[in-house]
């Protein structure tokens, strides 16, 4: 009996999740931004949330979920504390491609001119996941950027993935209509729904780790010209994003780097490392940890995110 309770809630915990992610998808078409820009007008997709100030301004990156879901909430949060954001959809939005395969750097490039062009003068980039590589990557590359906030980082670029079901054989990023240096997966093939059976959350830390990591896959974040925020946790289950972070400080350290450096681990908090103002009931049938210490990782999730707005008003 206990097996097939056990079988049960494996499965009715994995059709919601399946259901869940669906309307996390759905939603992220549908927005309270302030402004709506699109490939086809500016060279990226993206919302605009203004606070009104011409200062500085915060460019957003979702992670390997694609869509604005998470770009939007970081940016709508932004707003709120009186910084203007703009939430920049990767993949899987209405103009962009599907997967997280090639994606163009000059997303945030276009990005970034557009919001010179309406007067801000500072420019800053938050990604979380996928989106902090991407963000640590484009600001190595693009001197328009002069700030970085990277949560549950990784300091690699990584192969792509073709949705949910494996390597992709490709970049996940490209630049000038070439793709660039990657470290591929050692597994070719992703089961996720026998690592939740596993562990009974979600866990692909089997496909994130392993990697031999390739020179020139490494990003060269000591060519970044600003203070950099790295944010991790120590409860991460999709990729060792605190031993990840530390990498990233030390060789920051190593290379003499001559800007602010701030690493801030947490130890309970989940792999979604942003505010959250919808489907916080997912996360706990998603992870573990968000299970058994609710009260810690709300509490951890709110530091981390008041870090995050700390951080671009008061030291960058």
């Amino acid at each position: 009996m206990k097996k097939k309770r056990l079988r049960l809630w494996i499965i009715t915990t994995m059709a919601v999740l399946v259901s869940a992610l669906g309307i996390y998808k759905a939603k992220s078409g549908r927005t309270d931004a302030d402004l709506i820009l699109t490939i086809s007008g500016q060279g990226f997709e993206g919302h605009f949330y203004d606070a009104g100030e011409r200062d500085k301004a915060v460019i957003t990156f979702s992670g390997s979920e694609g869509g604005s879901s998470a770009s939007d909430t970081m940016a709508w949060y932004y707003r709120q504390n009186g910084i203007s954001a703009l939430g920049v959809t990767l993949f899987a939005g209405k103009e962009t491609g599907e997967n997280l395969d090639r994606v163009p750097l000059e997303y945030v490039e276009n990005a970034a001119a557009w919001l010179k062009e309406q007067g801000f003068e500072k420019i800053a980039v938050d990604g979380i996941s996928k989106g902090s590589e991407y963000a640590l990557l484009a600001a190595s590359m693009l001197d328009d950027i002069s700030c970085v906030i990277a949560r549950v980082p990784s300091y690699f670029v990584s192969e792509g993935m073709i949705g949910h079901d494996g390597p992709s054989g490709t970049s996940c990023w490209s630049y000038q209509g070439k793709e660039l240096s990657y470290t591929p997966y050692a597994i070719r093939n992703f089961d996720v729904f026998s690592q939740f059976c596993t562990h009974k959350e979600f866990n692909i830390l089997a496909y994130n780790t392993g990697k031999e990591v390739t020179d020139e896959s490494i990003i060269p974040v000591e060519n970044i010209h600003g203070p950099i925020l790295l944010i991790s946790t120590e409860a991460d289950t999709v990729w060792p994003s605190s031993d990840q972070a530390a990498y990233i400080a030390d060789y920051l350290q190593a290379h003499d780097y001559s800007y602010e450096i701030k690493n801030l681990t947490y130890k309970n908090v989940s792999h979604f490392a942003i505010p959250m103002r919808r489907n916080t009931w997912l996360l706990k049938l998603m992870f573990r940890s968000e299970r058994l210490f609710p009260k810690e990782c709300a509490a951890e999730r709110t530091d981390l995110s008041d870090q995050a707005v700390d951080f671009i008003q008061n030291h960058w």
